[in-house]
């Protein structure tokens, strides 16, 4: 779990530091953020591996792989434009725009993992009622 938060935080922090004027830590932030994107995008390729071995991988499990995917390319774009202007007192637009761009993927994510979250919990609880009713049922 940590190494998925961890790209967020580093791309928010970096975010913060940009328009605090900090635009050299924003820099070292994103820098370090490049790993751990890695890291995050990796492990998603394996939760699709994993699930495609039991059954077909959920549309859920493939769309986190293909976002965190997106995510390390976005990234890295905001790095790389961002590497030859570290010493102005600006961000290059290319750069800002690919932090935007990483920040709204990060929120795709999450409304995600919410939604497929919320969805396990109503099959449990219609699973729960299910039981429930086959009991009453058997009662009788």
């Amino acid at each position: 779990m940590a190494s998925r938060t961890l790209p967020a935080l580093l791309v928010l922090a970096a975010a913060l530091a940009d328009a605090s004027g900090l635009h050299r830590l924003g820099f070292y932030l994103l820098i370090a953020a490049v790993p751990a994107a890695a890291v995050a995008a990796l492990w998603s390729i394996g939760d699709v591996v994993e699930t495609m071995r039991t059954v077909w991988a959920d549309a859920v499990v493939r769309l986190q792989a293909l976002l965190s995917g997106l995510v390390l390319v976005f990234v890295l774009v905001a790095a790389a434009a961002r590497s030859q202007t570290i010493d102005t007192s600006t961000v290059p637009p290319l750069s800002a725009s690919a932090l935007v761009a990483c920040l709204a993927l990060f929120a795709l994510q999450g409304a995600l993992a919410l939604a497929a979250a919320l969805s396990l919990v109503r099959l449990a609880e219609g699973s729960l009622e299910l039981e429930f009713l086959e009991s009453k049922k058997d009662a009788f």
